[in-house]
């Protein structure tokens, strides 16, 4: 590269010749270089819950930070979400439907759960009807005791048109608590206090009599 000048000049490669054999070296360069990654966010919502034990409990996991029907869009997604699996059981996933056409996957293993998701889209269809934030997957979990448990995004790989990093992330807190019990008053209970207030009627009469 230092003596690109003195052999250009000598061979009489200038002006337009010269031009012409750079462009296509700068084009490769520019086409090799890497992209910057876009920032996005991973979150759960909702962020805090307390409900009674045996109670259905549901999670949305969401991305912000895309192209809103534009680039970048997201095509495929493998990410855990860690869990108190003494606390929570996951008992169904539903996928959200914005990468269109996909392949869907989950599974259970000992403190948490694994999805992931490939969309079966060209990038040109994806950028041209994704949103900027939308929901990946609700997860449903039934709850097996009283305590408190953090959900939380352990990892996260993203794949779209153009490099993407998680740059941020949203836990939850679930807290399970006993049922409440509520005591029914017995059915006969309305008639014992009309009874009660009757003799106490009778009572006073005697009284002033």
């Amino acid at each position: 590269p230092v003596l690109l000048g003195r052999d250009t000049r000598e061979s009489g490669l200038t002006g337009e010749p010269m031009k012409r054999i750079l462009a296509p070296l700068l084009l490769a360069f520019a086409v090799m270089a890497p992209l910057p990654a876009k920032a996005v966010g991973l979150y759960l919502d909702p962020s805090a819950q307390v409900v009674d034990i045996g109670d259905t409990v549901s999670v949305n996991l969401w991305i912000e930070g895309l192209g809103d029907e534009g680039t970048p869009s997201l095509s495929a997604f493998e990410l855990e979400i860690l869990f108190d699996d003494a606390l929570l059981s996951v008992t169904g996933v539903a996928f959200g439907s914005e990468l269109l056409s996909s392949d869907q996957d989950d599974y259970s293993f000992a403190g948490g759960h694994a999805l992931s998701e490939t969309s079966q889209e060209v990038s040109s269809t994806l950028n041209e009807n994704q949103p900027g934030s939308f929901i990946l997957a609700t997860l449903t979990f039934a709850t097996l005791g009283e305590g408190t448990s953090d959900l939380e995004i352990d990892y996260a790989d993203l794949f779209g048109d153009e490099p993407l990093l998680v740059d941020t992330t949203g836990a939850a807190t679930v807290t399970i608590q006993s049922a409440t019990t509520v005591v029914p008053l017995p059915a006969a209970f309305p008639l014992l206090m009309v009874a009660l207030g009757g003799l106490g009627f009778v009572a006073r009469r005697r009284r002033t009599a």
